[in-house]
């Protein structure tokens, strides 16, 4: 894939953030999404054949970099939530923003769950940033588009990470973080009635992981198994 010099800082910024983040035994992968790039299994290009060319090359770059961080070249069919069905003995997750895209993975005998979220930090309205800031994050939050975003990230993370596992739909208003910029922690402040009994008791063992690399910034949810 031909590559401009801007298009390998951004990769290399989005790689140290992560190798900071990541926790011993998460693996992970990172690239730029290409133009143009096929599908590697047919099975792929069937899930993907309604949809639009640049969604088609998100999910092409977000596979690749799914099976790179696994370190298996295997098809990744889905779920009947559309989820990806990892192989059997890992979790992961995947995720892009405006022409990056970037994967985690780890075995699950030593992580119950994972999820990755990148976003970039100057696109989040303030219509939206009030759906995203929980009443206790306002003091932290303010008008401030950066530390919405990065909230919004956070919190993409989480659900990516338990929703494979407890399959709970909600909002961002039902979990509230409290964050160190310091040294790019958060730690569970509340989390509300709509997720389980299992989730709401291993709340105080999620671990959260951000950075920022230009403008974007990445953000790490697990649970040790």
């Amino acid at each position: 894939m031909c590559m401009s010099v801007m298009d390998r800082t951004e990769i290399d910024a989005l790689e140290r953030s992560l190798a900071a983040a990541v926790p011993v035994g998460l693996s992970f992968a990172v690239d730029r999404i290409g133009a143009k790039e096929d599908f590697a299994y047919e099975r792929d290009a069937a899930l993907m054949e309604s949809a639009g060319v640049s969604r088609q090359q998100e999910f092409i770059a977000g596979r690749r970099l799914a099976r790179q961080a696994i370190a298996r070249d295997v098809p990744l069919l889905v779920d009947v939530d559309g989820l990806p069905q990892w192989p059997e003995g890992w979790v992961a997750s995947i995720s892009h923003s405006r022409g990056l895209c970037c994967a985690v993975a780890g075995a699950s005998a030593q992580f119950a769950c994972v999820g990755v979220d990148l976003e970039k930090t100057n696109r989040l309205s303030s219509a939206a940033a009030r759906r995203v800031v929980h009443p206790l994050e306002i003091d932290f939050a303010g008008e401030d588009q950066l530390r919405a975003s990065l909230l919004f990230c956070l919190k993409e993370a989480f659900y990516k990470a338990q929703f494979p596992r407890w399959r709970t739909a909600a909002n961002f208003q039902d979990l509230a973080l409290d964050l160190d910029l310091a040294c790019g922690r958060a730690v569970v402040a509340q989390l509300a009635e709509p997720f389980p009994s299992g989730l709401q008791q291993a709340a105080d063992r999620l671990q959260f992981r951000f950075g920022f690399c230009g403008d974007y910034v990445v953000s790490l949810c697990w649970l040790a198994a």
